[in-house]
C-alpha cells in the first residue's frame, strides 16, 4: 500500500488527513509541531532547533476513500549545505532560483544582445498518472524527465522546476531551427521514456511544450513567459504532446 511505503521513507514526517482528522501519522507529536509552523514557498523552517522541511500535499484513495496526505520532507543538510537553490525532489533549480537565473540572464544581453528560447513544459495527465500508480512512483517520474531534461541542453542553458508537473527551460545563444530541434528531441525523449517503479512499468508519458523565440532583444520576463505558457496553453488545447511557438498559435 502506498501509505506503507511513506511511512518507511527517511527523514519524513506526514499523516493522512481525513475532513482535518488526522487518520494516521507516522510521528503525531513532530507533525502537530511542523504543522503549527509557517509555510512560506512550501517551505517550513523550525527556529527552535534551525531545522527546515518541504511540505507537499496530495490526493490519495484507500478502500474507495479518499484522504488527504501531507508531507513533510526533513532538507536540513541541504540547507546546512547552501543547496537551498534546487528542488528537492527533481534536483533541478527550485524556481525561486530559475527566475533569479532568468533574470539575470536577460539582463546581461541588455548590453550584449542575442536571441533566445524559453520554453514551458508540462507532463501530460500527471494528475492521472499520480491516481493510478502512486504518489511515489510519480515523483520517480519527475526525476528521470528531469535527467532527461538535463541530458538534452547545454551546460550554460537553464532548466528548472516551475512548479507541480511543469518545467522552464531557457535556450541561450540559439536560432529558431535549432530550439525546434532541440525541443522536439526532448518530446520524443519523454514519448520513449519508460519508468520501472515496484511492480509498475510506466510508458505512456508524454510532455506538452510551448515556447517563445525571442530575437527582438524583448527582456520583459513576464512577457515571454506569457508567451509560452499561451502556446502551452494551445497545445493542451489541441490534442497534447506537441511542441508549438507562440507565433505558431
Amino acid at each position: 500500500m502506498l501509505a506503507n511505503k511513506i511511512f518507511d521513507l527517511i527523514d519524513t514526517i506526514y499523516a493522512i488527513i481525513d475532513n482535518n482528522n488526522i487518520v494516521r501519522t507516522n510521528n503525531i507529536e513532530k507533525y502537530k509541531e511542523i504543522k503549527n509552523l509557517k509555510s512560506e514557498n512550501n517551505l517550513v523552517h523550525n527556529i527552535k532547533n534551525n531545522t527546515w522541511y518541504e511540505y507537499e500535499t496530495f490526493d490519495y484513495k484507500e478502500n474507495n476513500k479518499n484522504y488527504k496526505v501531507e508531507i513533510y520532507k526533513d532538507i536540513t543538510k541541504y540547507k546546512q549545505n547552501d543547496i537551498t537553490e534546487i528542488d528537492f525532489t527533481t534536483k533541478l533549480l527550485n524556481k525561486q532560483t530559475t527566475f533569479k537565473q532568468l533574470e539575470e540572464y536577460l539582463k546581461s544581453i541588455n548590453e550584449k544582445p542575442e536571441s533566445f528560447t524559453l520554453a514551458m513544459a508540462d507532463i501530460d495527465f500527471f494528475k492521472k498518472i499520480n491516481d493510478t500508480y502512486g504518489h511515489l512512483a510519480g515523483d520517480e517520474i519527475l526525476k528521470q524527465i528531469s535527467e532527461c531534461l538535463i541530458k538534452n541542453i547545454k551546460g550554460d542553458d537553464i532548466v528548472g522546476r516551475f512548479g507541480g508537473e511543469e518545467f522552464i527551460i531557457l535556450l541561450k545563444n540559439t536560432n529558431l531551427d535549432n530550439s525546434k530541434a532541440l525541443l522536439e528531441k526532448i518530446r520524443k525523449d519523454i514519448d520513449d521514456l519508460i519508468v520501472k517503479y515496484n511492480n509498475f512499468i510506466i510508458d505512456n508519458l508524454n510532455i506538452s511544450i510551448g515556447a517563445v523565440f525571442n530575437q527582438d532583444n524583448n527582456t520583459d520576463l513576464n512577457n515571454l513567459i506569457e508567451k509560452a505558457d499561451k502556446a502551452l496553453y494551445n497545445v493542451k488545447e489541441n490534442g497534447r504532446n506537441q511542441t508549438k511557438f507562440f507565433d505558431e498559435i
